[in-house]
């Protein structure tokens, strides 16, 4: 059954789409990237994804309100870029869903705290998730925003992810969980590489600071490599092998390895390997009805 599995992809894709991303009741990054899938296999014509007008529902409610509290919902507006990029006939509905994503991205600047000279979105809790969490939202508005604003949304998000690879970033390349535990967990090493790849793949390799940032990326990348097992995991410590193996950061740190291959931020055929492998342990642990084996607390 486990081999089955391992090559009926769209078998597989259908069950997710069929559990996850149909609703959301607070804004939060786990239901908004479900979201991010539904709105993508819409685009593809896939049948068991919701309809455009249905995932409308669900977004339009957070297009308003008070402004996020912590970085789990600053990361939740990435649904919305997604969200006015699939809906193009609608153009008042685009218009508000990209000032919410610049009023949310103006928190850095209304909010931010520093961390030695460099400026950094807020609700970071000195976390290593916080690339993900502050990151990509600053690299969305300066996609957005580029022309009126100039580079002060690529700046921001520059100086954040400097800020967060000095924090937590060890000699090796991976991502300690804190200044309060130096353990490589497997999902804040997740969210430091996906972070890191969707703002690689959004600012322009112009901007100040983005071959630093990308040689950071690449470094990670190069020391997680190391640590996939036998099955194509990541586990739940990134160097304790003895740890168990983790489904959700192989999902992140191969989703950041794909990003960095579609945009030439990384060579496809360096990781060839390690994402055919990454696969297999990701299919095989998805059961029917969505249920997923192994996946951290939380």
């Amino acid at each position: 059954d486990f081999q089955k599995r391992s090559s009926d992809i769209g078998s597989v894709i259908d069950q997710l789409l069929g559990v996850y991303g149909r609703s959301m009741k607070n804004i939060s990054y786990i239901p908004a990237l479900a979201i991010v899938a539904q709105y993508q296999h819409r685009d593809l014509e896939n049948e068991k994804s919701l309809t455009k007008a249905a995932l409308k529902k669900i977004i339009e409610p957070h297009v308003q309100g008070p402004l996020p509290k912590n970085g789990s919902a600053v990361a939740g507006h990435i649904a919305l870029f997604t969200a006015m990029n699939t809906t193009t006939l609608d153009g008042e509905f685009q218009r508000d869903c990209k000032q919410r994503i610049l009023d949310v991205a103006d928190l850095f600047f209304s909010e931010q705290s520093q961390y030695r000279g460099h400026a950094m979105m807020p609700f970071h809790s000195e976390m290593s998730d916080a690339v993900f969490m502050g990151g990509p939202i600053l690299a969305i508005a300066d996609s957005l925003a580029r022309e009126d604003e100039g580079p002060k949304y690529a700046e921001a998000a520059i100086s954040h992810l400097r800020a967060c690879a000095l924090i937590n970033q060890l000699d090796n390349g991976l991502y300690q969980h804190s200044p309060l535990d130096p353990t490589a967990w497997g999902r804040g090493n997740g969210f430091a590489a996906l972070g890191a790849s969707m703002c690689l793949s959004l600012l322009s390799p112009e901007v100040a600071g983005y071959e630093q940032v990308k040689h950071k990326f690449i470094r990670q990348i190069n020391e997680l490599v190391k640590h996939q097992d036998a099955t194509g995991s990541w586990h739940q410590v990134v160097d304790h092998p003895e740890s168990y193996p983790e489904f959700t950061s192989t999902c992140m740190i191969a989703s950041a390895i794909l990003i960095g291959i579609e945009y030439g931020v990384l060579q496809r055929d360096d990781y060839r390997h390690v994402i055919v492998q990454a696969k297999s342990a990701t299919l095989r642990r998805i059961a029917p009805g969505g249920f997923i084996n192994d996946v951290c607390t939380g």
